[in-house]
């Protein structure tokens, strides 16, 4: 085997964090199957991340908050029951606030003070309750207030962190609601048909979400009622979400997503325009929060492992940052396609096509795309001399409603299509310089997706790993739970294709693959059953495929939908790269 390296761990971060006024951030740091909290000193140039030790079997249930004071509370799911704890970074200690049965704690930090809320859903009488936590002496009041349904989001209306707006929904009917902490009220606004996006302390307005007819506008709002439509926050191409407001509520960080990255806007809420800020090609994301000279964003880069990144001034210009040196870069490069050009993420430079040895990565979703974000996996791949394409094949959003759109009651017909041809495309442009054919990687719906191209064209692959996979729309609809059902019949995921290969189940084509075989799925995974990939073992079998030899099986105790999240992500992170640069020739 040549060409190949053994690529470094890296590390991955995520459930991040920050404070109401951008003091800090917070976010679970994973490396090498450690997990420990970082936190993170803002509104300084040189943004500080201090590691703290690890804080136990973290999962994708963990929700830490930091705030303003450095005060860090976080929830754990343990065996039925919330945990509630404490962390105080100047004494080094945590203290276990409270356990609750049956409720499932989301933590808000308050503005100004040393305390946060924390919202339980009770499950049992279909309300919602609010305790009040402080910290230095850490505390858990009564309940403050009870508030009939479930309440959702969580801004602050005022700067001193009494008054909070959410949105409240009550027999399938969501309205936006204020609860105050002071006096254990709470009324429903005048606004019936909006929701709550963002609140502004500063200025007392909202921004709101506003169905009108099939479309969603925002609009600002007052709390008695008064909505002011904003054409300029309206007519930004690309899906737009709102970050933060400044402290007085003049500005409005917007980032924009077009295809693989985003763009940042500061919008103007008097005059109703927006301009670009420049920012590097890659991912600006929520949580976000808006001092006076500096916004704080959630950003990721190719060579930027996801961190928090300031702006300053007005208007907003993009502070310094430097690139992982370590880490590999990756371009966004359109690929010809009879249909329309896809866009794809690209690792390997220019010349990728020609790389010694080169995989497809399929996203999940459908209703997702790859980005110019900082990906662990497809850095240790890249290291190792392995080129990535990660496209963005029709079914995938960033690219307008008929490119979204075009495998609406047709899962598995234009996105297979495209990978297909992508894929034979490719071994035929490497075959006729010796070079091998590219390998399939996919997890959950791209999971899916890699198994059915394998199927479909077995001589185009080299490899496939399938991750978190389902065998069809229909049997996964089945097998799943509401949320994921409503999914499946908004796309018309149980419309049979009828066509020469026939209905989309991999079970029943799972005969034709002959390339070697990863599967890998999470023995909890709540959106996609284990059995799933049990069936297709079966199924593989009894086709006369040799486990172990023909093809490998890989089920991972206690880890969810992304089995290579969490302590055993760093174990399944190396079998998957042993099996990608097994026996592979240059």
């Amino acid at each position: 085997m040549t060409g190949l390296r053994a690529g470094p761990a890296s590390a991955s971060r995520r459930n991040f964090a920050i404070s109401p006024r951008g003091s800090f951030g917070l976010c679970l740091r994973e490396s090498a199957g450690e997990t420990a909290l970082e936190r993170w000193s803002l509104g300084v140039v040189s943004q500080v991340a201090v590691p703290w030790p690890a804080v136990g079997l973290e999962s994708g249930h963990t929700q830490a908050i930091v705030a303003d004071s450095g005060a860090v509370f976080m929830t754990r799911s343990l065996c039925g029951h919330c945990e509630l704890t404490h962390l105080d970074a100047a004494l080094g200690v945590s203290h276990v606030l409270g356990r609750f049965a049956r409720v499932g704690l989301r933590l808000v930090a308050s503005p100004g003070a040393d305390h946060a809320v924390a919202v339980g859903f009770g499950h049992d009488d279909g309300r919602t309750r609010l305790w009040r936590i402080r910290g230095g002496p850490p505390v858990v009041s009564e309940p403050v207030v009870a508030v009939p349904g479930l309440l959702r989001g969580g801004s602050w209306l005022d700067p001193d962190g009494t008054l909070l707006v959410v949105n409240q929904t009550v027999d399938g009917r969501t309205v936006p609601a204020v609860v105050d902490l002071a006096d254990g009220s709470w009324r429903a606004l005048p606004l019936p048909s909006a929701q709550v996006v963002l609140a502004s302390p500063g200025s007392g307005s909202l921004l709101i979400a506003v169905a009108r007819g099939r479309a969603v506008q925002f609009a600002l709002a007052e709390p008695r009622g008064t909505i002011r439509d904003r054409p300029g926050l309206n007519t930004l191409a690309g899906a737009s979400r709102p970050l933060a407001f400044d402290p007085e509520g003049r500005r409005l960080a917007v980032v924009v997503n077009r295809g693989a990255r985003a763009h940042l806007f500061e919008y103007n809420a008097a005059a109703d325009t927006a301009h670009e800020v420049t920012v590097p090609p890659g991912i600006v994301r929520s949580p976000a929060a808006w001092q006076t000279s500096r916004l704080h964003v959630t950003f990721s880069a190719p060579r930027h492992p996801t961190g928090f990144a300031s702006l300053h001034g007005e208007p907003l210009a993009w502070e310094h940052s430097d690139p992982l040196p370590s880490a590999v870069p990756a371009h966004a490069e359109w690929l010809p396609e009879p249909e329309r050009p896809i866009e794809a993420v690209v690792y390997g430079g220019r010349d990728w096509r020609y790389s010694s040895h080169i995989l497809i990565a399929l996203h999940g979703g459908p209703e997702a795309a790859w980005q110019l974000g900082y990906e662990p996996l497809f850095q240790r791949l890249a290291t190792a001399g392995i080129a990535v394409l990660a496209p963005n094949q029709r079914g995938s959003t960033g690219y307008g409603a008929a490119h979204r759109l075009a495998i609406r009651d047709a899962w598995g017909g234009p996105d297979l299509a495209d990978i297909v041809r992508l894929g034979r495309r490719l071994a035929a442009q490497r075959e006729a310089v010796g070079l091998g054919a590219p390998m399939l990687y996919g997890t959950s719906y791209g999971g899916f997706l890699a198994l059915l191209s394998a199927a479909c064209a077995p001589d185009a692959w080299s490899r496939c790993v399938a991750v978190s996979a389902f065998l069809s729309g229909a049997e996964l609809y089945a097998d799943a739970d509401t949320p994921v059902r409503n999914f499946i019949d908004r796309l018309g995921g149980q419309t049979t294709i009828d066509d020469h290969l026939g209905p989309r189940d991999v079970g029943r084509l799972c005969s034709r693959i002959r390339t070697p075989l990863l599967l890998v799925h999470g023995e909890r995974d709540p959106l996609i059953p284990v059995s799933h990939s049990r069936r297709l073992r079966s199924a593989l079998v009894a086709g006369g495929r040799r486990p172990g030899v023909d093809f490998e099986y890989l089920e991972v105790p206690d880890a969810g939908h992304d089995p290579l999240e969490g302590p055993a992500g760093h174990r399944i992170g190396e079998r998957l790269m042993q099996f990608l640069t097994h026996n592979v020739e240059s």
